[in-house]
């Protein structure tokens, strides 16, 4: 009767054993994947940071051309002529059609586009002029302030 007793201790021991191995694998694998989460997170946002500063400096060579009428309300950019209606908790685009720059820049330079939800067509960036100065966004920023920057005239 006593070998027995130890006989079920040691496999209830065993057992709850595995299961705190396992438990603690589950944990970890959770863990991990919400790191993953955040290290994507804030990589798609330096890509979308660093968007906004290569737009302002191909948008400063374009600013100089006087014949560019810019809008006065945020407008994407991008090919497409409609569907570029915008709403995110940073911007809000209502133009129907994207801004074409592609005329202007005679294939000089690519738009950067957002790095999970942008395209040719709809890069996810907005400008507009505002006061003299023409201001630049990325709209899809998970961040809790979005990347803007302005250029002067």
């Amino acid at each position: 009767m006593k070998n027995s007793f130890s006989f079920i201790i040691i496999i209830a021991l065993a057992l709850t054993l595995i299961l705190i191995a396992i438990a603690y694998y589950l944990f970890s694998k959770i863990s991990a994947s919400e790191i993953d989460n955040k290290d994507i997170t804030s990589s798609n946002d330096t890509l979308r940071s660093h968007g906004v500063t290569d737009l302002a400096t191909k948008l400063s060579f374009l600013s100089q051309d006087l014949s560019i009428v810019w809008p006065t309300e945020w407008q994407q950019l991008g090919l497409d002529t409609a569907g570029c209606q915008l709403t995110t908790r940073h911007c809000q685009v209502n133009q129907e059609s994207c801004l074409d720059l592609s005329q202007l820049t005679n294939g000089k330079f690519q738009l950067p586009t957002d790095p999970t939800r942008g395209s040719e067509g709809k890069t996810g960036y907005a400008v507009r002029k505002t006061d003299g100065k023409l201001e630049i966004i990325n709209c899809y920023t998970e961040a809790e302030v979005a990347k803007q920057q302005e250029l002067r005239f």
